[in-house]
C-alpha cells in the first residue's frame, strides 16, 4: 500500500502539465487567429473604399504595404495578405497609366474597368 500512495501523487501532476500545456497552446493560437482576423476585416473594408482610377499611392494609403508585388507586361498587381482559410485574396492591379483597373477585396467584391475595343 506504501508504493501506491507514494506513486499516485507522481503521476497526477505528470497528467496535468501535457493537459494545461495543451489548454494553453489552444488559447494563444485562438488568440493568433482572432488578430489575423481583425487585420483581414480591417484591409476588406479599406479595399472596399478603392475607386478605379486610384494613384498606387492612394492605394497604400488606404491599404498599407503589399505583401506582393507582381508585374505583368504593363500591368503590376498588388497582393494583400489572407489567412489560409479565405479562397480569394485581396489584389489590387494598376495599368499601364498607373491607375487603378481592377479590384478584387473578396468573393463578394470586385471592380474591373472596361477595356475600350
Amino acid at each position: 500500500m506504501m508504493v501506491r500512495t507514494i506513486l499516485c501523487p507522481m503521476t497526477r501532476p505528470q497528467t496535468r502539465i501535457p493537459m494545461i500545456s495543451a489548454l494553453l497552446v489552444g488559447v494563444l493560437i485562438n488568440v493568433g487567429c482572432d488578430d489575423a482576423d481583425i487585420d483581414y476585416q480591417r484591409r476588406v473594408a479599406a479595399c472596399q473604399q478603392v475607386q478605379l482610377g486610384d494613384t498606387e499611392e492612394v492605394v497604400r494609403q488606404l491599404m498599407g504595404e503589399p505583401s506582393r508585388i507582381d508585374i505583368s507586361g504593363t500591368d503590376k498587381s498588388l497582393q494583400y495578405f489572407v489567412p489560409p482559410i479565405v479562397p480569394t485574396g485581396i489584389e489590387i492591379v494598376l495599368g499601364d497609366t498607373g491607375r487603378v483597373e481592377f479590384v478584387a477585396c473578396s468573393d463578394s467584391h470586385y471592380l474591373k474597368e472596361k477595356k475600350q475595343p
